[in-house]
């Protein structure tokens, strides 16, 4: 059981006896041990003794903090192993420590061996950490300090990692926010998911990419431009249901507006100068073209590519060639423009007369590199008759054909022609509507509310167009919603001064007074309701609050618009309403939102329960989100207090059933250190049979207090642990080892005990007798079930010694016990001796159980 150990550890325990067992116990591994029972004392020895190498700590400590407590105090002063030595096995306790970093849970009874082995992988457990967490540093230090976004990642769209870096170019204040964030990266980073598809495929099919461009959101809602290198970091695993990889991102966003708004600048500017109808050409600094737009292409009457090369003055008049290599000489020298340039070129129509503005083109050193020239063709001021001709007819093709209604009106409003669609839509014939007058058609009402700027006058001389929405009376008498837009006409030649463009809006006129009509129901509901009614747009501003908000946050409702709702919510919820409120305008519809607390006037923070709808046009593009919230705060308030009284009961079972456990286990360390002390034979083997009996005791109220029905429990569950820690318990080293194979059923707790006690008394006997003086050997439990009845064999192959019931120096009243346990349950039972010695009883199963 000895070995060499140079460590000192600290035992927290507040029950002395279980200390004084405990240290013992400790002492013979070869540790050093001091002891305290409280966590303050525990503390400041943690301190005070830096020789501490591991603390054994119970979980509960009496009065003050309690072991978990302790263990986190002493955790933030100094790092070191902890290992949780209770009689606690229930799964609260287990995960009240789970946020501790600890070494070890060990349950009180589990034998010598258990703890032993225990501490030493505690201790290697231990050294294993500090190397990982030197390691980790070292990682942590580079990663947090490098200038690109560092991540990893899952297929299945889940950030595991990142740096400082990776968060404050997505717009977050730390990881820990962004990694929260994220729950499916296609939909919530990549501007588009294909994107990322596509990055999952080269990933998969080649390890790894390098410089693969994406457009991301950032937390803000902007667009921003990264530059991904990545690569598969576990080919043969999938972690978290997806493929982990990771790498770095490079924010190329600047790069890439510089680089749109380039090619977006040279496109625009290749537009203008293709598009313009002006001639638009570019010289080198010899004088030869080097660019032509199509206009120009057009005027000399051949492909730009045939044009390029040449200079102008080869087209140009003999006379005005001399003109023509003056300014560009002037330019040259000056780095000045000239303007109004004159020239008459040769054409396939013919020598025509332009005008020229010319601009010098000039190196980034200042430099003449050329010229860029724009020319109109002046030969002809005024279009010719036919031209006017050509473009009435065209403009009355689109004036019968338009499919809005047109009406032609001459300066005292007398309709001269309208359109096809017109006379259709107010029910007249053409001819019918050339009889009346445009303001004749316009209900009395709207006439009535004629504004001044339709006055033709003042139409003309500011050359506006007028959109009003009318009534214009049908033939039939009905008046028919439109809206209209009038224009002046100045051309000369034309018979009429304005014109009248108008198209139905009955339809949506209809629609505006159901909304009008909708909103009057909803703000008549709201304004009345108890409950609190909030419109919000896409960013959470209010849009719209009814009076409830006001009288529970105590302000108005004009202090309250333009405000972001969820600044007014308690700082404790804020965080759970952000998330939500992220879901809610992805689309994502958690119509019933987590409870919430507004810090209301005269009652302080108060619970509400909200339902939230979103009100848009597509999933994609929300536009406003509504949200109703009731006061809870009373029904709240009481469901706590009844989860307070259910929890302070709960508590109070489980303190009874561990001072019940603890007191037991006191009673079997007292009889097991009692055991070690006496030197006679016969008073230690009764002693240490005691203690097996108050161990069986133990592991069965332990057993019973862990199951659901307490009436019953699993023989297996029962028996099956009870084998190993009374072997342990009972024997002197490792020699002797113990098998058990029992079927599954359940038991009363009454037969349970009595089998547990039999199974006891029969190891004992055999490790004291059968095996004595630290002889090897096995030990076999099987029990089997038949139909309302049971087998349960106990076998040994040590050396047999018979039992007899007149020998009362032990094992003698061991036999005494067994008969009478066996007789208790209705059973029966023999034995049988040769290579080792075999029990088998029988005995009936409680149907009541099954």
């Amino acid at each position: 059981m000895k070995s060499s150990h140079h460590h000192t550890l600290l035992l927290v325990e507040d029950d002395r006896l279980v200390a004084i067992t405990t240290q013992k116990t400790l002492e013979r591994f070869g540790y050093s041990v001091l002891t305290t029972s409280n966590g303050e004392a525990a503390v400041e020895l943690s301190i005070e003794r830096p020789e501490i190498a591991l603390v054994l700590m119970d979980i509960d400590l009496g009065p003050g903090i309690d072991g978990t407590e302790t263990a986190r105090r002493i955790l933030e002063l100094r790092e070191l192993p902890v290992v949780f030595l209770t009689s606690h096995a229930e799964q609260e306790y287990v995960e009240r420590v789970e946020q501790i970093t600890r070494y070890g849970y060990v349950l009180k009874g589990s034998g010598e061996f258990v703890l032993s082995q225990s501490i030493k992988m505690a201790f290697q457990l231990f050294d294993a950490h500090i190397q990982e967490q030197q390691r980790e540093q070292r990682l942590t230090n580079l990663i947090e300090g490098a200038p690109v976004g560092i991540f990893q990642t899952t297929s299945d769209g889940k950030f595991r990692q990142a740096n400082s870096e990776m968060a404050r170019m997505l717009g977050f204040q730390s990881p820990e926010v962004l990694l929260k964030f994220y729950s499916d990266l296609g939909r919530q980073l990549y501007a588009d998911p294909n994107r990322r598809n596509e990055l999952l495929r080269l990933l998969r099919e080649n390890g790894s990419v390098r410089d693969f461009s994406v457009e991301a959101y950032r937390a803000t809602g902007e667009t921003a431009r990264f530059r991904i290198t990545a690569q598969v970091l576990d080919e043969n695993h999938e972690i978290d249901g997806g493929l982990l990889f990771g790498g770095y991102v490079v924010d190329d966003t600047e790069r890439h507006h510089a680089e749109i708004e380039l090619s977006e600048t040279d496109e625009r500017y290749q537009s203008i100068i293709q598009l313009s109808q002006e001639l638009m050409t570019r010289s080198d600094e010899d004088g030869r073209w080097v660019l032509l737009n199509n206009e120009a292409a057009w005027f000399y009457g051949e492909p730009e590519e045939r044009l390029l090369g040449r200079r102008p003055s080869e087209l140009a008049h003999p006379e005005d060639r001399p003109k023509e290599n003056a300014a560009w000489r002037y330019m040259a020298a000056t780095g000045q423009p000239v303007h109004r340039l004159e020239t008459r070129h040769w054409t396939p129509r013919g020598w025509r007369k332009v005008q020229w503005n010319c601009a010098p083109l000039l190196d980034a050193d200042g430099e003449f590199a050329g010229h860029q020239a724009t020319g109109r063709d002046v030969t002809d001021l005024v279009k010719p008759a036919s031209r006017i001709d050509s473009d009435f007819r065209k403009w009355r093709e689109l004036f019968e054909q338009a499919t809005v209604g047109i009406i032609l009106a001459d300066t005292k409003h007398n309709i001269i022609d309208a359109n096809p669609h017109a006379a259709s839509i107010l029910g007249y014939s053409r001819e019918e509507l050339s009889h009346l007058n445009a303001r004749d058609l316009i209900h009395p009402e709207d006439f009535a509310r004629l504004p001044p700027d339709e006055n033709l006058k003042t139409m003309e001389n500011t050359n506006a167009i007028v959109q009003r929405e009318r009534r214009y009376r049908r033939r039939d008498g009905t008046y028919l919603d439109v809206l209209v837009s009038m224009q002046p006409l100045r051309e000369v030649g034309y018979a009429f001064s304005h014109v009248l463009m108008f198209h139905d809006i009955s339809a949506r006129k209809r629609l505006e007074d159901r909304l009008r009509t909708s909103e009057a129901m909803f703000r008549s509901i709201a304004e009345n309701a108890f409950d609190i009614f909030v419109l919000l747009d896409a960013r959470g501003t209010i849009i719209y609050a009814n009076p409830a908000l006001s009288f529970h946050l105590g302000c108005t409702l004009e202090e309250l618009k333009a405000k972001n709702a969820l600044r007014l919510i308690d700082h404790r919820d804020r965080e759970r309403a952000y998330e939500a409120f992220a879901n809610l305008s992805r689309g994502r519809l958690p119509f019933r939102l987590p409870l919430l607390r507004l810090p209301t006037t005269d009652r302080g923070p108060a619970w509400f329960d909200s339902r939230a709808a979103i009100l848009q046009d597509s999933p994609e593009d929300p536009r406003r989100i509504l949200v109703i919230s009731r006061d809870v705060t009373q029904q709240k308030q009481t469901e706590d207090r009844i989860k307070a009284l259910l929890r302070q009961k709960e508590i109070l079972l489980k303190e009874v059933h561990h001072r019940v456990k603890n007191h037991m286990s006191t009673i079997v360390g007292l009889l097991t250190h009692q055991s070690e002390l006496i030197t006679d034979t016969v008073a230690r083997e009764a002693l240490q049979d005691a203690a097996g009996r108050a161990q069986s005791m133990m592991v069965l109220y332990d057993r019973l207090y862990r199951s659901q029905d307490h009436g019953a429990l699993s023989i297996r569950a029962y028996l099956e642990p009870l084998v190993n820690e009374t072997v342990q318990l009972v024997q002197t080293g490792d020699s002797i080892t113990a098998t058990a194979e029992i079927a599954e059923f359940q038991l009363d707790t009454k037969t349970l005990a009595a089998l547990g006690i039999i199974v006891t008394e029969l190891i004992t006997n055999s490790i004291n007798h059968a095996f004595a003086g630290g002889a090897s050997g096995r030990i076999t439990l099987r029990v089997e079930r038949q139909a309302q009845a049971a087998t349960m064999v106990y076998a040994d192959n040590g050396t047999p010694r018979p039992l007899s019931r007149n020998d009362r120096s032990g094992s003698g009243f061991g036999l005494q016990l067994i008969e009478m346990l066996v007789d208790q349950i209705g059973g029966s039972y023999t034995v049988h001796r040769g290579d080792g010695t075999t029990y088998r009883v029988q005995f009936p199963t409680n149907p009541l159980t099954d």
